[in-house]
């Protein structure tokens, strides 16, 4: 729905208004927002706020940047960044509620969306790297003066809709970054690694306050490793941290320790995860999320040239991979294919974020996507495995 389009819908409902009435209002709610509303945004929010309905298409385009607090009954679409489980909590009046929620993103922004009491059961049926529209939202700013997305009641969480196009959307890739590539002052980045190393939990005095925690972490990807800090609430909650565990960083900062190397700084605006543990190749099913499998090289990968839907002619390689519970195909797909492709019957392997498919033959087949990383292992003196982490891959 264009601009005039959501005029002239004011006008039709607010009859004692004029044309000139609409492009003040509308011009006031821009000078509010200074700056951070298009026209086409202050117009949405002023017939929202005026209580006038708008068509679903009309809604799924307002952009996450133009998400102003105090908006209800807000429609939009993003791409799913992470998620995270449900937390029962108490309210004042010792009633017990829960919650859930997940990031998502579009090309103007990234916010977090918080499912509330029934509506948090939707977390399970939400993954990561697919197209999701929040239906009859709110927009409410939180103490850390940042906006955020409730679904309550009356809210909803489309899967895949239909009428968005994924090409629309950034992909969860554009939004990690691997470790070779961090800078100092980089201050807000997210990260996938896996643990190599865990250093004792230091207590220490804060002036004032209570004491502080600091928890210091080895992470590595296929590019590299850095220190990885964690302070107070963050370090409190990773206690059970273990080496080979993987973990998934959003918001964190890069500071130049004390080595002049850098370190990733995780804190209260951070959100941390850890991904499952390995997982047997004989407990794989189709939609399995967070998780890690280790093994070794059954058969040499094959590499070949295929098209995709797009068009588009990207190389995979395929190879067959087993633990002690059984055997699994494993299809490597783009850049990825580099890392594969010399490897040999009998090399281990470490990988980190693949999806896992049903394949023709109905049994489950891992398959890597744009979070995938992958590690040889045979130079490792404390493990012969290979670790996979899910994510989707149904743009291949």
């Amino acid at each position: 729905m264009q601009l005039h389009e959501i005029i002239e819908r004011i006008l039709s409902e607010k009859p004692n208004l004029k044309l000139n009435d609409v492009k003040k209002i509308i011009q006031r709610k821009m000078a509010e927002a200074s700056g951070f509303l298009t026209e086409e945004g202050a117009a949405y929010v002023v017939a929202s706020e005026m209580g006038i309905s708008l068509p679903e298409k009309a809604k799924a385009q307002i952009r996450i940047k133009d998400l102003v607090s105090g908006l209800n009954n807000v429609t939009v679409a993003g791409c799913v960044l992470s998620t995270y489980p449900i937390q029962s909590f108490k309210y004042l009046n010792g009633e017990t509620g829960k919650r859930s929620g997940f990031i998502m993103a579009d090309k103007t922004g990234v916010i977090n969306v918080v499912l509330w009491n029934e509506k948090a059961e939707l977390t399970d049926k939400i993954f990561v790297n697919k197209i999701v529209k929040v239906t009859h939202g709110y927009v409410r700013e939180g103490r850390d003066k940042k906006i955020t997305i409730g679904v309550g009641l009356k809210g909803d969480v489309v899967h895949s809709p239909f009428d968005e196009d994924p090409s629309n959307y950034p992909e969860t890739k554009d939004f990690f970054k691997k470790i070779d590539t961090l800078q100092e002052r980089d201050n807000y980045v997210n990260v996938i690694g896996t643990v190599t190393h865990v250093f004792p939990i230091i207590v220490f005095e804060r002036k004032g306050k209570e004491k502080g925690q600091v928890l210091r972490v080895n992470l590595m990807d296929e590019t590299g490793t850095i220190k990885s800090v964690f302070w107070n609430d963050q370090a409190n909650l990773l206690i059970k941290l273990k080496t080979d565990d993987c973990l998934q960083i959003i918001g964190a900062h890069v500071k130049r320790g004390m080595d002049e190397k850098n370190e990733l700084h995780v804190d209260e605006k951070s959100r941390v995860s850890i991904l499952k543990e390995k997982t047997k190749i004989n407990q794989l099913r189709t939609g399995l999320k967070e998780f890690s499998v280790e093994g070794t090289i059954v058969t040499a990968p094959a590499v070949e040239e295929i098209k995709i839907k797009r068009g588009e002619i990207v190389r995979v390689a395929s190879f067959r991979l087993k633990d002690a519970t059984g055997e699994v195909k494993v299809s490597v797909w783009r850049d990825l294919v580099n890392m594969v492709e010399n490897l040999t019957e009998g090399e281990n392997i470490y990988i980190m974020n693949p999806t896992v498919k049903e394949g023709l033959t109905g049994l489950p087949e891992l398959s890597t996507n744009a979070l995938t990383s992958i590690k040889n292992t045979k130079e490792d003196e404390d493990t012969s495995e290979v670790i996979i982490f899910e994510k989707d891959n149904s743009k291949e």
